[in-house]
Protein backbone atom coordinates (compact mmCIF):
# COMPACT_ATOMS: atom_id res chain seq x y z
CA UNK A 1 0.00 0.00 0.00
CA UNK A 2 1.14 3.53 -0.66
CA UNK A 3 1.47 5.96 2.19
CA UNK A 4 -1.98 7.40 3.04
CA UNK A 5 -0.41 10.84 3.68
CA UNK A 6 0.61 11.02 0.04
CA UNK A 7 -2.67 9.61 -1.28
CA UNK A 8 -4.82 12.03 0.71
CA UNK A 9 -3.89 14.91 -1.57
CA UNK A 10 -6.59 15.89 -4.10
CA UNK A 11 -6.27 13.95 -7.33
CA UNK A 12 -8.55 15.99 -9.55
CA UNK A 13 -6.69 19.28 -9.86
CA UNK A 14 -4.30 20.55 -12.51
CA UNK A 15 -2.16 18.05 -14.37
CA UNK A 16 -3.25 15.23 -12.06
CA UNK A 17 -6.86 15.86 -13.04
CA UNK A 18 -6.02 15.72 -16.74
CA UNK A 19 -4.04 12.51 -16.24
CA UNK A 20 -6.99 11.07 -14.29
CA UNK A 21 -9.36 11.88 -17.18
CA UNK A 22 -7.09 10.03 -19.61
CA UNK A 23 -6.79 7.12 -17.18
CA UNK A 24 -10.57 6.83 -17.13
CA UNK A 25 -10.71 6.97 -20.94
CA UNK A 26 -7.94 4.37 -21.29
CA UNK A 27 -9.65 2.15 -18.69
CA UNK A 28 -12.92 2.38 -20.64
CA UNK A 29 -11.12 1.43 -23.87
CA UNK A 30 -9.38 -1.46 -22.08
CA UNK A 31 -12.75 -2.64 -20.76
CA UNK A 32 -14.13 -2.63 -24.30
CA UNK A 33 -11.06 -4.59 -25.44
CA UNK A 34 -11.59 -7.16 -22.67
CA UNK A 35 -15.25 -7.55 -23.61
CA UNK A 36 -14.27 -7.91 -27.29
CA UNK A 37 -11.73 -10.59 -26.35
CA UNK A 38 -14.44 -12.54 -24.52
CA UNK A 39 -16.90 -12.28 -27.42
CA UNK A 40 -14.32 -13.19 -30.09
CA UNK A 41 -13.07 -16.20 -28.14
CA UNK A 42 -16.57 -17.48 -27.39
CA UNK A 43 -17.63 -17.07 -31.04
CA UNK A 44 -14.39 -18.71 -32.20
CA UNK A 45 -14.84 -21.70 -29.87
CA UNK A 46 -18.51 -22.14 -30.81
CA UNK A 47 -17.79 -21.87 -34.52
CA UNK A 48 -14.79 -24.18 -34.22
CA UNK A 49 -16.53 -27.00 -32.33
CA UNK A 50 -20.13 -26.69 -33.47
CA UNK A 51 -19.69 -25.51 -37.05
CA UNK A 52 -16.17 -26.83 -37.70
CA UNK A 53 -15.29 -23.37 -39.01
CA UNK A 54 -13.05 -21.34 -36.69
CA UNK A 55 -12.48 -17.62 -37.14
CA UNK A 56 -9.12 -17.43 -38.95
CA UNK A 57 -8.45 -13.90 -37.72
CA UNK A 58 -9.42 -14.38 -34.04
CA UNK A 59 -5.99 -15.26 -32.67
CA UNK A 60 -4.26 -12.41 -34.49
CA UNK A 61 -6.77 -9.76 -33.43
CA UNK A 62 -6.83 -10.91 -29.82
CA UNK A 63 -3.09 -11.43 -29.38
CA UNK A 64 -1.71 -8.56 -31.47
CA UNK A 65 -4.23 -5.79 -30.89
CA UNK A 66 -6.66 -6.36 -28.05
CA UNK A 67 -4.29 -7.87 -25.48
CA UNK A 68 -1.61 -5.29 -26.24
CA UNK A 69 -4.11 -2.47 -25.87
CA UNK A 70 -5.59 -3.97 -22.72
CA UNK A 71 -2.20 -4.33 -21.05
CA UNK A 72 -0.63 -0.99 -21.96
CA UNK A 73 -3.71 1.17 -21.57
CA UNK A 74 -4.17 -0.07 -17.99
CA UNK A 75 -0.61 0.59 -16.77
CA UNK A 76 -1.19 4.09 -15.37
CA UNK A 77 -4.58 3.43 -13.79
CA UNK A 78 -3.21 0.28 -12.17
CA UNK A 79 -0.37 2.31 -10.66
CA UNK A 80 -2.80 5.00 -9.48
CA UNK A 81 -4.88 2.32 -7.73
CA UNK A 82 -1.65 0.84 -6.27
CA UNK A 83 -2.43 -2.58 -7.75
CA UNK A 84 0.93 -3.34 -9.36
CA UNK A 85 2.90 -6.26 -7.97
CA UNK A 86 5.28 -5.20 -5.23
CA UNK A 87 7.81 -7.23 -3.28
CA UNK A 88 6.91 -5.96 0.15
CA UNK A 89 8.93 -8.09 2.51
CA UNK A 90 10.78 -5.01 3.77
CA UNK A 91 8.20 -2.41 2.72
CA UNK A 92 5.40 -3.74 4.92
CA UNK A 93 7.60 -3.72 8.02
CA UNK A 94 9.29 -0.38 7.35
CA UNK A 95 8.26 2.79 9.18
CA UNK A 96 6.21 5.39 7.25
CA UNK A 97 9.23 7.64 6.57
CA UNK A 98 11.23 4.75 5.09
CA UNK A 99 8.23 3.68 2.97
CA UNK A 100 7.95 7.22 1.58
CA UNK A 101 11.63 7.15 0.63
CA UNK A 102 11.22 3.69 -0.94
CA UNK A 103 8.25 5.01 -2.93
CA UNK A 104 10.26 8.01 -4.07
CA UNK A 105 13.30 6.00 -5.16
CA UNK A 106 11.21 3.36 -6.94
CA UNK A 107 9.11 6.03 -8.70
CA UNK A 108 12.20 7.94 -9.86
CA UNK A 109 13.82 4.76 -11.17
CA UNK A 110 10.59 3.63 -12.86
CA UNK A 111 10.17 7.10 -14.37
CA UNK A 112 13.63 6.89 -15.95
CA UNK A 113 13.04 3.39 -17.31
CA UNK A 114 9.58 4.12 -18.68
CA UNK A 115 10.70 7.43 -20.21
CA UNK A 116 13.28 5.44 -22.18
CA UNK A 117 10.64 2.87 -23.14
CA UNK A 118 8.37 5.73 -24.26
CA UNK A 119 11.05 7.21 -26.53
CA UNK A 120 11.83 3.83 -28.04
CA UNK A 121 8.17 2.92 -28.53
CA UNK A 122 7.43 6.22 -30.27
CA UNK A 123 10.29 5.61 -32.70
CA UNK A 124 9.20 2.02 -33.29
CA UNK A 125 5.57 2.98 -33.85
CA UNK A 126 6.50 5.79 -36.22
CA UNK A 127 8.88 3.54 -38.13
CA UNK A 128 6.25 0.80 -38.44
CA UNK A 129 3.59 3.25 -39.61
CA UNK A 130 5.79 5.09 -42.10
CA UNK A 131 7.14 1.84 -43.57
CA UNK A 132 3.65 0.34 -43.85
CA UNK A 133 4.76 -2.75 -41.91
CA UNK A 134 2.36 -5.67 -41.92
CA UNK A 135 2.39 -8.93 -40.02
CA UNK A 136 3.01 -11.96 -42.23
CA UNK A 137 0.10 -14.36 -42.28
CA UNK A 138 -3.12 -15.19 -44.06
CA UNK A 139 -4.30 -11.62 -43.40
CA UNK A 140 -1.66 -8.84 -43.69
CA UNK A 141 -2.52 -6.98 -40.48
CA UNK A 142 -0.93 -3.53 -40.09
CA UNK A 143 1.76 -3.80 -37.43
CA UNK A 144 1.65 -0.16 -36.34
CA UNK A 145 -1.83 -0.56 -34.84
CA UNK A 146 -0.50 -2.93 -32.20
CA UNK A 147 2.53 -0.70 -31.64
CA UNK A 148 0.48 2.45 -31.03
CA UNK A 149 -0.90 1.20 -27.71
CA UNK A 150 2.59 1.07 -26.21
CA UNK A 151 3.41 4.80 -26.37
CA UNK A 152 -0.19 5.71 -25.48
CA UNK A 153 -0.12 3.63 -22.30
CA UNK A 154 3.49 4.32 -21.36
CA UNK A 155 3.11 8.10 -21.88
CA UNK A 156 0.28 8.17 -19.37
CA UNK A 157 2.30 5.98 -17.00
CA UNK A 158 5.25 8.41 -17.25
CA UNK A 159 2.93 11.29 -16.34
CA UNK A 160 1.47 9.30 -13.42
CA UNK A 161 4.99 8.47 -12.19
CA UNK A 162 5.99 12.14 -12.41
CA UNK A 163 2.94 13.08 -10.34
CA UNK A 164 3.84 10.38 -7.80
CA UNK A 165 7.43 11.66 -7.60
CA UNK A 166 6.25 15.22 -6.93
CA UNK A 167 3.65 14.11 -4.39
CA UNK A 168 5.99 11.80 -2.53
CA UNK A 169 8.83 14.35 -2.50
CA UNK A 170 6.39 17.00 -1.25
CA UNK A 171 5.18 14.67 1.50
CA UNK A 172 8.76 13.95 2.56
CA UNK A 173 9.70 17.63 2.50
CA UNK A 174 6.51 18.62 4.31
CA UNK A 175 7.28 16.29 7.17
CA UNK A 176 10.96 17.13 7.11
CA UNK A 177 11.76 13.58 6.05
CA UNK A 178 12.62 12.72 9.68
CA UNK A 179 9.36 11.74 11.30
CA UNK A 180 7.59 8.44 11.14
Amino acid sequence: MRDPEVDRQPDEQGAAGIVRLFERAWRTAASVFLFAIMIIIVVDVVSRYLLNSPLPWAFDVVSMYLMTGLFFLMLSDTLRADEHVRVDILYAKAPARARRWMDLVSSVLALAVFAAILCTSIRTTWSSWSAGDVVAGSIPWPAWISHVFIPLGVALLVLRLAIDVVRTATAIAGRGGDTA
